[in-house]
């Protein structure tokens, strides 16, 4: 049974066109907050899988707002993402030594520390890469280029297949060439299930930015992925708390965002499968009592698959189960139903790459305004110096100093003033 507490604020509810503008919604949503004097620390945002975070993740950062990953860690540090991204920047760049250390026995191919290391060794002393060397690797061991050949062939083979494809495309050839996927799913761990569903939330990612970017390359594809993991607006503490809601447990804040609440989501599509409806339902409750003061229910009417394209998704029956009065919806999108009505009726398939201005955050100053030397005031960092601007258009991203740090933010999405 529902029940609101009467003294404080309603539940806040909305629906947003996509998963993309109901994490630009949550990021508008915390710098208000903050600017009406909350603190980042007193704000969490809960969601039912980790693959939730990376969306969130990403708009956090565009608006400069600190966050740690409770019990987990950023997206984009993960192990699997960085294993993948490792063979993608090989494709892009033969050359680049770390990532092949990093893949050189990932899958595990029998190539142990000493062999490492001789090839390594023979490399620096012959000024080669450790790919040209280990192609080359009898000349310094017996039997080394056999050893290594079994790695080359997989490399050579992931480099043909992905001539000329989309960098969503590449990124599943290098899922399944690579062994990368066949050693998940023989993996034991429990953990194996979230890991591919992540590589499949990278492939998300890569679409998206190919159907935003005006001519997308795994070059600046892989920058914007090196970019967003070397921001350090990424605070261990004082920043706003992202968790599932497995990990709320025992918490509280002060206010709670619960994100995708949405059929097939939350509930998940295998619960109400298994008929563990129920224990769906408590985790929602926990959810909802882990704020102490504001709670807001946020959604989105389309979903990215991983299969391409979107799907529509009914808001979650948790909400429906919410009488209308007792909640105040900011929703206010004609064509797409708000959340917590009990009238069901069918929502438009839309696809949301043609929407995608629906939140288009506007930076305090004008971008152009922004120049190297140049003294801006950001609302949480204070004044600092424009050390360095890259990019271009929508993706200029200053490095500035402020006395607390040096950050790297975008321009257009910023809360910038320029001071001189």
């Amino acid at each position: 049974p529902w029940s609101a507490k009467t003294d404080g604020p309603k539940p806040k509810v909305y629906t947003a066109y996509s998963e993309y503008a109901e994490g630009e919604f949550i990021a508008k949503e915390i710098s208000g907050l903050v600017r009406g004097g909350k603190k980042y620390e007193e704000i969490a945002v809960l969601y039912r899988t980790h693959t939730q975070s990376r969306v969130l993740e990403e708009k956090l950062r565009m608006y400069g707002i600190p966050y740690r990953v409770y019990g987990g860690m950023s997206f984009y540090a993960r192990k699997e993402i960085k294993d993948i991204v490792a063979y993608l920047t090989l494709l892009e760049n033969p050359m680049a030594d770390t990532a092949f250390l990093r893949i050189i026995n990932t899958p595990k191919r029998g190539i142990g520390n000493v062999t490492v290391n001789r090839l390594t060794e023979y490399a620096e002393a012959n000024r080669l890469s450790l790919m040209e060397a280990a192609a080359g690797a009898d000349s310094f061991m017996k039997g080394g280029t056999a050893k290594f050949s079994p790695l080359l062939e997989v490399l050579r083979g992931i480099e043909t297949a992905a001539e000329g494809k989309s960098i969503g495309e590449m990124i599943e050839i290098v899922f399944e060439r690579s062994g990368y996927h066949a050693m998940l799913l023989s993996d034991d761990d429990i953990t194996a299930e979230a890991k591919i569903e992540n590589v499949q939330e990278l492939i998300n990612s890569a679409r998206v930015y190919e159907a935003q970017a005006e001519e997308p390359t795994l070059e600046e594809f892989l920058s914007t992925v090196s970019l967003i993991t070397d921001m350090d607006t990424v605070e261990e503490e004082g920043g706003v708390t992202l968790m599932t809601l497995h990990s709320s447990k025992g918490l509280e804040f002060d206010t709670v965002f619960m994100a995708g609440m949405e059929e097939n989501l939350f509930p998940s599509k295998r619960s109400v499968e298994e008929g563990k409806l129920d224990e769906e339902r408590r985790l929602c409750y926990v959810g909802m009592t882990r704020a102490k003061n504001l709670l807001y229910l946020t959604g989105s009417a389309t979903r990215t698959m991983y299969s391409g394209g979107s799907s529509s998704n009914a808001p979650s029956r948790f909400l429906r189960d919410i009488p209308p009065e007792a909640v105040e919806n900011l929703s206010v999108r004609k064509d797409v139903k708000q959340i917590g009505h009990r009238e069901e009726t069918t929502k438009p398939r839309i696809n949301f790459f043609q929407a995608k201005a629906e939140f288009v955050p506007k930076a305090t100053a004008d971008p152009g305004s922004f120049r190297v030397g140049g003294v801006v005031e950001h609302g949480k960092f204070g004044k600092g110096t424009i050390l360095a601007i890259d990019g271009q258009g929508d993706q200029r991203v200053a490095r500035i100093a402020f006395a607390g740090g040096e950050k790297k933010l975008f321009l257009s999405f910023a809360p910038l003033t320029v001071i001189e």
